[in-house]
């Protein structure tokens, strides 16, 4: 009987789970992904402020070693912090950015992490500063966003996993 039973389960669950289609994350998210990044970079560099719900999702925590962490629960005071962090570099004669290296890391159909680097430029061509950032991402309604970024040292790019 206990037998009967264990084979009887095992259908169940085998047929239960062949007949519903599971999601899974593959090459056509890790391309959408890389593409939502490039957009964000360059909403970043042209102050498109009105971009950053298309890209950045709320609530959404940064954490900025060594200030901490910093939850950001709405959307306007989301695009307030993206306002300031990016007109603050203006002073320091920021032009553009550039990805060096990105690693995409699924933790489900629907998240992920991206380990990035990258450097900022000046407007004479020269190297502002070089960053590293861990990003959350995840699809939702169809869409990837960002949900949190967490600095890195640029030698320990690709440590994390």
């Amino acid at each position: 009987m206990f037998r009967s039973l264990a084979v009887g389960l095992i259908l169940l669950v085998t047929v239960g789970i062949r007949g519903e289609e599971v999601a899974r994350f593959g090459q056509a998210d890790a391309s959408a992904i890389n593409e939502m990044l490039e957009r964000y970079s360059l909403a970043f560099q042209k102050k498109d402020y009105s971009a950053v719900p298309d890209y950045l999702g709320t609530p959404f925590i940064t954490t900025l070693f060594p200030s901490g962490q910093k939850p950001i629960e709405t959307m306007e005071a989301l695009i307030q912090n993206f306002r300031n962090h990016r007109d603050s570099l203006d002073a320091r004669g920021y032009d553009h950015s550039k990805y060096d290296s990105k690693r995409i890391t699924a933790l489900a159909a629907d998240r992920a992490l991206v380990n990035t680097t990258g450097r900022r430029f000046k407007k004479d061509g020269t190297v502002l500063e070089e960053k590293a950032f861990v990003y959350f991402v995840s699809k939702t309604s169809g869409s990837w966003k960002i949900y949190g970024t967490f600095s890195q040292d640029v030698p320990y790019f690709g440590s994390v996993f």
